[in-house]
């Protein structure tokens, strides 16, 4: 019998506070005898049935453990109390079972039971989760969110922090036009979801936008399920290299044709003049390892030169490095913590190891599994990025036989419409050799539907925002190059 309790129980009577057990979170499992369990449900069946608490007098008829203790410790001091007791409870629970041979809330899984059964890190990842449920279940919640009227000088703390970086930081687009949908680029604490048909360019653009974020000081881990590491470096250096305007070189009429082909006024003056574009290394012979060996020399030194250039960190983790099993939104939030990442990727979600699926629906699991993800970015205060398919449909064909450029429609996410639901902004895309289009989907600042078009040659890291037709002209007419 704990003494809390008996205090807890003799205030909430003298008071008749009905919602007392709600309020401060008391619950039968945080009551460690019999007795204290038996008064709880007499007192809580007692209040469904009449709407009001029970005397003390009624209670010491029935209880004969029952001890009036009259106090005037707050509701809140006592409730932590009970939830003290209780976390020193479930650390007992957790490595021996059982309290005594009485305890009705014997922990199967405890330490004594599996030290012989399960290795060391399965029993550390065991421990971990178990102590984080006991204590967010202990929590003592002393007051529910934040009052307009009197909380004002959090708001003005919290205006500084924001002035300052501290709390909230935003990461730009590599897009422009995105950018501006976005509202200044990708904020701290979101999610964002990218999603087209397969083979569209999805992890493509991702990278490009976590490059951009680490180009401009953002530590940024990419969780790519998907790629193997080396290939995800051959497209990061023909990305960096093409930024850096290592290679120029002129695009082939086909080429001008998919990108420019809605202008003939623009085709005509590019032909007569020429045009010249920054690249970078080429990624299939990078790929491949077909690189001169001139180009060979020139890379080793250019990656060399990255960790000057940068400002910020990127970080690959993926699906071929024999140490990346642990796929699940925990694994993700210690890697976040260990990198200390302010920008990351989850390339693409549907891989991801999955949360248990409680409510048994069809697709419950990546639900949750996004839910959490969304909750892990407010928690960590990361821009997340994520990608997912889009329905397929049938392609169409212009008069010269290409594919049309067709991004999917909203209802066109496919796998899971939390994941929509669930994310700040959901912008869809297509591409095709040459050309692209980025269109946001979901935006939480207007722009929805906005088409975002862009020259998509990510061979030669090509990938960057077409400009308008006045633009190129203007640019034109001062230089032939772009």
């Amino acid at each position: 019998m704990t003494i809390a309790s008996m205090k807890f129980f003799s205030k909430m009577l003298d008071l008749k506070f009905t919602d007392a057990f709600v309020q401060y979170g008391i619950t039968e499992e945080k009551l460690t005898t019999k007795t204290e369990r038996e008064i709880f449900n007499f007192i809580d069946e007692y209040i469904t049935r009449n709407g009001e608490t029970p005397t003390p007098e009624e209670i010491a008829v029935k209880f004969e453990g029952f001890v009036y203790t009259p106090t005037n410790s707050s509701f809140d001091v006592l409730a932590e109390e009970i939830n003290q007791n209780h976390a020193k409870n479930e650390l007992i629970r957790l490595i021996q079972g059982r309290i005594n041979a009485e305890d009705e809330f014997e922990k199967k899984e405890n330490l004594n039971d599996l030290l012989n059964k399960k290795s060391g890190f399965e029993l550390i990842d065991l421990l971990q989760k178990q102590l984080e449920q006991i204590k967010t279940e202990t929590l003592t919640q002393k007051k529910v969110g934040l009052s307009l009227t009197e909380d004002y000088d959090w708001f003005f703390e919290e205006y500084e922090n924001r002035k300052q970086g501290k709390s909230f930081k935003v990461w730009e687009s590599k897009f422009p036009k995105l950018n501006r949908v976005l509202g200044g680029g990708y904020v701290s604490g979101n999610l964002y979801t990218f999603y087209g048909r397969s083979g569209r360019g999805k992890s493509i653009i991702m990278l490009e936008e976590a490059i951009n974020a680490a180009v401009h000081g953002a530590k940024v881990l990419y969780w790519g399920l998907e790629m193997i590491a080396f290939e995800m470096f051959c497209r990061a250096y023909a990305s960096l290299s093409s930024r850096q305007k290592l290679f120029r070189g002129s695009l082939t009429d086909e080429q001008l044709q998919q990108i420019f082909g809605n202008s003939d006024e623009i085709l005509e003056q590019i032909r007569e003049v020429g045009m010249d574009i920054d690249a970078g290394f080429p990624q299939k012979e990078l790929m491949m390892t077909k690189l001169s060996d001139d180009l060979f020399v020139l890379l080793r030194e250019f990656a060399k030169s990255l960790n000057d250039i940068i400002p910020g960190k990127l970080i690959f983790k993926t699906v071929d490095m024999k140490a990346f099993k642990d796929k699940s939104i925990k694994a993700l939030h210690a890697d976040i913590i260990q990198t200390k990442a302010d920008f990351v990727v989850v390339d693409p979600v549907y891989l991801m190891h999955r949360e248990f699926n409680t409510s048994r629906t069809a697709g419950g699991d990546l639900a949750k599994t996004v839910v959490a993800l969304r909750e892990l970015a407010g928690i960590t205060q990361t821009a997340i990025l994520t990608a997912t398919q889009a329905d397929e449909v049938d392609e169409e064909e212009n008069e010269n036989g290409v594919r049309e450029l067709k991004p999917p429609k909203r209802k066109d996410v496919k796998k899971s419409s939390e994941i929509r639901d669930g994310s700040s902004y959901v912008i869809g895309l297509d591409t095709i050799d040459g050309r692209g289009i980025l269109v946001p989907r979901k935006a939480r600042s207007g722009g929805e539907g906005e088409r975002i078009e862009i020259i998509f040659l990510p061979n030669y890291g090509i990938v960057r925002e077409l400009p308008s037709i006045e633009e190129v002209k203007e640019y034109l007419a001062d230089n032939p190059s772009f």
